[in-house]
């Protein structure tokens, strides 16, 4: 992506004024849809094998244990100011999850990066796989013949039998999954995760793979694995009175929908309700559209046909669905609107189901 002059000299200014603290750090940058997650799995398996770990997300951010709450997509030099914080605490390992807020300041060119770890293709990822790596992480199917880094130190994950990390079985249960991996077509590792999901098994699998080509010992994978409990906005349960269930995730593209959707429909013999909100990717509902029984958006945001109801606001749409659902319901809560924080320990979605406004 191009960028002006100025924002190309002010990321390289950041970069001097904190004398590069990446030259110093083991850097791993995550980007896609659940690069938060992903990014969050993989340091606590980097913990896990003792290394101290510093991890910067949109949905928190620490520094080890300690959270980090300084902003740090906002600028270049707030980036910058993060990893000189990590040096100062001898950080062995920093992992970022980069979203298009962060790729737009033109930080990334000036980092030094150990490892990109891809899931999905976005502006954000291919700035990322154009900067000098050692190490790479992408989808299975991706072309690696021609990535940059050695052939051993590139590996794929997923689903596909081809893939060096290959998702052999998924379980979901209503409080976690277990997902069992093959890791270069002969060492299986058995997982256990407190995250509920599809697109969970995926991203936890994605991790598994960057600490794998890292040189983490199979043996911590899978208790690194288990040490993450929650993440806010991930496929979360909302503690109510109500017979049915209402879970929040902030899934926006039509695969990471359709990875949800598969999730709640495994997970209740009744109805799935869905609520998108505006981030939610227009060509997700279409892929959704037969496999729920509800599918409400706000009016204006698509007009394909594909919803089958329409509300004024999300104040609306979360009212009348949760009005509607009855025993043993699942309604799903989708898109980064109703994922975001609002307070502490609660989301937007959480707040309007609980009778709260926009």
């Amino acid at each position: 992506m191009k960028r002006d002059f100025v924002s190309n000299l002010r990321a390289r200014k950041a970069a001097v004024r904190h004398a590069h603290p990446s030259r110093s750090l083991q850097l791993v940058l995550v980007s896609g849809q659940g690069s938060a997650t992903t990014a969050r799995v993989l340091a606590e398996i980097f913990r896990e094998c003792g290394k101290k770990t510093a991890v910067f997300t949109p949905r928190g951010s620490q520094i080890e244990d300690v959270p980090y709450t300084p902003a740090y997509r906002s600028s270049a030099d707030a980036l910058q100011r993060a990893l000189a914080a990590c040096k100062k605490q001898r950080c062995d390992t920093v992992i970022i999850a980069v979203d298009a807020e962060l790729e737009q300041t033109g930080v990334i060119e000036t980092l030094n990066i150990d490892l990109g770890l891809i899931t999905e293709v976005s502006s954000a990822s291919e700035v990322v796989l154009a900067q000098p790596l050692r190490y790479m992480v992408l989808p299975a199917g991706s072309d690696t013949d021609s990535a940059s880094v050695a052939p051993h130190h590139a590996i794929t994950y997923g689903h596909d039998v081809t893939a060096d990390a290959h998702i052999k079985a998924v379980k979901l249960y209503r409080k976690g999954t277990e997902i069992t991996v093959v890791i270069d077509h002969q060492t299986t590792v058995e997982l256990a995760t407190h995250l509920i999901g599809h697109a969970n098994a995926s991203r936890v699998t994605a991790a598994v793979a960057a600490a794998y080509v890292m040189g983490a010992p199979v043996e911590d994978l899978p208790e690194g694995v288990a040490r993450l409990e929650s993440m806010l906005g991930n496929f979360q349960y909302l503690s109510h009175d109500a017979p049915y269930r209402v879970a929040v995730d902030d899934a926006t593209t039509p695969e990471a929908v359709e990875q949800v959707v598969k999730s709640a429909r495994e997970l209740t013999s009744r109805r799935v309700l869905v609520v998108c909100d505006q981030s939610v990717d227009p060509d997700a509902l279409a892929a959704i559209k037969s496999s729920v029984d509800r599918l409400t958006i706000i009016k204006g945001y698509s007009d394909n046909g594909d919803a089958t109801d329409q509300a004024d606001s999300l104040t609306d749409a979360v009212s009348r669905t949760v009005r509607g659902a009855k025993l043993d319901d699942f309604v799903l809560l989708l898109g980064e609107e109703l994922a975001e924080q609002v307070d502490e320990e609660q989301t937007r979605g959480a707040r309007l189901v609980r009778g709260g406004s926009e």
